[in-house]
């Protein structure tokens, strides 16, 4: 197995690392939130919501974008509206803001879900192919954890923008690396 298989399924894997992080950032962020913005049930519903609604709505829709302009241009186009989401999470002055921030994540979510196994199973060698896309699921559970561990380690008023605000680093690592990075042979092929 090649180093750039190994490079390129990392790259990917941020995408899961991504979707578990921002999934997860909610349950640790949400206490501190709720002493800025005091919400009702039902907005905390719509806020905790906005992120599988996203991303029900974006795979829905990403299997047939991701064949018509490529799977690397998608993946750089979640990688922006990782990092687009996770900055606006940031800097919110309304919950509402913080809902269409959080929907802005699920569609990045929804679309990198479809795209980045695919891109890693188009581009992996066959022997190694399995193992490469299961990269993608361990780096899902591996975002949740540190989402978590983020919670417990930075605490205080007003730390929830910070917690937010770290998602868009990994968001900018996933979209430089997609840069070297070429596109999928069998997307090359049709």
């Amino acid at each position: 197995m090649g180093l750039t298989i190994v490079f390129l399924a990392a790259v990917a894997a941020i995408a899961g690392l991504l979707f578990g992080y921002d999934e997860g950032v909610i349950a640790v962020a949400g206490p501190l939130l709720e002493g800025h913005f005091p919400m009702s049930p039902l907005v905390r519903g719509f806020m905790t919501a906005a992120v599988p609604l996203g991303a029900l709505l974006a795979a829905s829709a990403a299997g047939p974008i991701a064949d018509r302009f490529g799977r690397r241009r998608v993946l750089m186009s979640a990688a922006a509206l990782f990092t687009v989401g996770a900055l606006i999470a940031a800097v919110i002055t309304t919950v509402w803001m913080l809902v269409a921030a959080r929907l802005v994540l699920g569609l990045a979510i929804g679309v990198a879900a479809v795209t980045a196994p695919l891109y890693i199973a188009e581009s992996a060698p066959l022997k190694s192919r399995g193992g490469m896309v299961a990269t993608y699921q361990l780096a899902i559970t591996i975002g949740i954890l540190g989402s978590y561990l983020t919670g417990l380690v930075i605490t205080g008023v007003g730390m929830w923008r910070l917690m937010f605000g770290l998602g868009a680093v990994p968001g900018l690592l996933f979209l430089v690396g997609l840069a070297f990075l070429p596109e999928s042979p069998r997307w090359l092929v049709l």
